[in-house]
């Protein structure tokens, strides 16, 4: 505890004296037409999330406006970001988690206007319970600006940002029907005046999820119990006070019960799952009040979830028929950056974050449960310079990252971005240390025939990544080499007979190269991505990591005919394996879709669109969870 009041008393030092010895301004880059323009700038956004924006180009961002199709799920939105890649589970409606260079999903970090939703309980964090209408603007963020986030961005973090509220007051949302008797919709009030922004979103989505499939024997079979239905809200509100300040409030929850129909060979109709979660943010900014050039903010959150799970008839003799988790965490940020200089924009951000959970389990034969609880504190100093403004940027962060249950961790990131002066050519450069901290389950959790391990270290490791684009007014190139090595990783592996246990010394890595390119002629548009990759233990017998595919392929051609598009996509990936030791593989599968959409008297759009359009009904992810055969989607919406 100690070491903890020490740090907050450093933290706190830091961020009232080194911006007060830095200076910096925001810097707009000015380039010719054809060629990329930079801003090096505190990322301000109007949510009120304190952070920087990435200027060395290791982010990708997604527009949801650019992506056509009914956007029922996040993972829709993410198939247009390079080395980003989607494990879904099932049906619509089932589990999804993202995958970045390598990196599994609860090696990523996921934030919602600045607070993070991943729990500390462990998993990787479940995209369909972040609905698609909560998305303004996505951003992988892989650089030096996501050290700020801390140990749980190993892999990187998702940013989603909720939509900016229009002037005047607006309606919108939208209606979607589909096969296994899907239904769903969404609906949108923004306010937007001189002093005050309101946001308020609420929807939802049902199925009954029952489908044909074959399975490994190419048998026919029918998948039962996937069925859905979800629930879900947010508000969003914005005072100005004036002097560039600002105060923001967010409500969001989220309502979910679905089946859990277990692997392809193990099918359980009866097990059945839960979700519920609230959470609370206030941040404000400060703006100018206190100094012309320093900018302040900062932000307080608490998040409340819990999440249940039955299973009547269990497959596993001993285990527990029910069990319940519930889980609480606060947090608060606070950020300083000073504006004074033409060249820098540093900033100091102080974390400090607070989670407890506790699991019960009802009816096993082996143990009760377990609670844990675990308090942070990080220091981060950030600087943005551009040593030739608009042509050479370089970036750098140092996060002094604290807890009351291990040492402190040091994590330096650096980064660069070089404009040549022809071309349209880009050159970037990153480099950092990634750490995570072990979950709650891998720390304590114990049941018939898997134990966690107390003792665990985090997991460590570096990343390095050199890219180079080429932009031109009607088409973009980029093309990029990276690569992970995980020193330690946390895994759950075989110990003895019918025993396993969470283990921390496998070093693994990845490494691979990835290439994304966008071009318009006319009234057609391409877009396209490829990612090369190459992740395995360093260990003999230097068998693959489960579920990294070698490679991945994603590509969408529309044609634009004033409002209206027809488009056609594809959605490839090669072979997996399916444990540690690489002796369960699942093959490459191929998916292709096709959507048309098109204007409405009032402002409506209305489109269809088919996704596995050739009826694969062999395919199978996320632990040999069959995937359905074709679907098709109506929608309307208005925007």
């Amino acid at each position: 505890m100690m070491r903890i009041v020490e740090t907050i008393a450093l933290a706190l030092a830091a961020g009232v004296v080194l911006p007060a010895l830095a200076r910096a301004e925001v810097v707009e880059a000015a380039a010719p037409e054809d060629e990329q323009v930079v801003e090096v700038r505190p990322a301000h956004t109007p949510e009120g999330e304190a952070a920087l924006r990435d200027p060395t180009g290791a982010s990708a961002r997604v527009d949801p406006r650019e992506v056509p199709g009914a956007q029922a799920r996040l993972s829709d939105l993410l198939q247009a970001s390079p080395g980003a890649g989607v494990r879904r589970a099932g049906a619509p409606g089932g589990r999804e988690e993202l995958l970045i260079r390598g990196a599994n999903g609860q090696q990523v970090l996921v934030v919602l206007d600045g607070v993070p939703l991943n729990s500390a309980r462990g998993g990787a964090f479940d995209l369909s319970t972040l609905p698609a209408a909560y998305v303004g603007q996505l951003e992988l963020l892989r650089g030096p600006a996501s050290a700020q986030y801390g140990g749980g961005a190993l892999g990187g973090v998702l940013r989603v940002v909720t939509p900016t509220a229009a002037q005047g007051t607006q309606w919108s949302g939208g209606l979607r029907l589909g096969q296994l008797e899907a239904a769903g919709g969404d609906a949108a009030l923004s306010h937007g005046a001189e002093r005050f922004e309101l946001l308020a979103l609420v929807g939802g989505s049902r199925a009954a999820g029952r489908f044909g499939f074959q399975d490994v024997h190419g048998d026919d079979r029918l998948r039962k119990n996937a069925d859905h239905a979800e629930a879900h809200g947010l508000a969003r509100a914005r005072l100005r006070l004036g002097r560039g300040a600002s105060l923001v409030a967010l409500a969001e929850g989220f309502d979910l019960e679905r089946g859990e129909p277990g692997f392809e060979q193990f099918e359980n109709t009866a097990a059945r799952s839960t979700r519920r979660r609230a959470q609370v943010a206030l941040s404000g900014d400060a703006g100018r009040a206190l100094h012309p050039a320093l900018r302040l903010e900062s932000a307080v959150w608490a998040r409340s979830e819990r999440v249940a799970y039955e299973d009547p008839e269990p497959k596993r003799a001993g285990a527990a028929r029910r069990y319940i988790t519930d889980e609480r965490a606060l947090g608060g940020r606070l950020a300083t950056t000073f504006a004074g200089d033409a060249a820098h924009a540093p900033s100091v951000v102080v974390d400090v974050r607070h989670d407890a959970a506790r699991t019960r389990l009802h009816g096993g034969l082996f143990g009760d449960g377990l609670d844990g609880r675990r308090l942070g504190l990080a220091l981060t100093a950030l600087e943005q310079w551009a040593v030739l403004p608009g042509r050479l940027h370089l970036s750098g962060a140092l996060r002094l990252d604290d807890d009351d249950r291990r040492a402190p961790v040091l994590v330096p990131r650096a980064g660069a971005l070089a404009l040549l002066p022809f071309g349209g050519l880009s050159l970037r450069a990153n480099i950092g240390r990634a750490f995570r901290d072990p979950s709650f389950d891998e720390l304590y959790f114990e049941s018939p025939g898997v134990r966690g391990q107390p003792g665990l270290q985090p997991e460590d490791g570096w990343a390095w990544d050199v890219g180079l684009g080429l932009a031109r007014r009607a088409w973009s190139l980029e093309l990029t080499a990276f690569e992970q090595r995980f020193e330690r990783l946390v895994l759950f592996v075989p110990v003895q007979a019918l025993q396993i246990e969470a283990r921390d010394d496998y070093a693994a890595q990845a490494r691979g190269l990835e290439a994304a390119g966008a071009a318009r002629v006319g009234p057609v548009s391409a877009q396209a991505q490829w990612t090369l990759l190459d992740a395995r233990f360093a260990h003999a017998p230097h068998a693959p990591l489960p579920y990294r595919p070698t490679q991945r392929f994603g590509a969408r051609v529309a044609l634009h005919a004033e409002a209206a598009q027809l488009w056609a996509s594809a959605d490839a990936r090669g072979e997996v394996t399916t444990d540690v030791y690489g002796h369960t593989r699942l093959p490459a599968q191929r998916l292709f879709g096709l959507g048309v959409q098109g204007p409405l008297p009032g402002g409506l759009l209305v489109g269809a669109e088919i996704n596995n359009v050739t009826n694969v009904r062999d395919a199978v992810d996320a632990v040999q969870q069959p995937l359905p055969g074709r679907l098709w989607t109506l929608y309307l919406r208005k925007e």
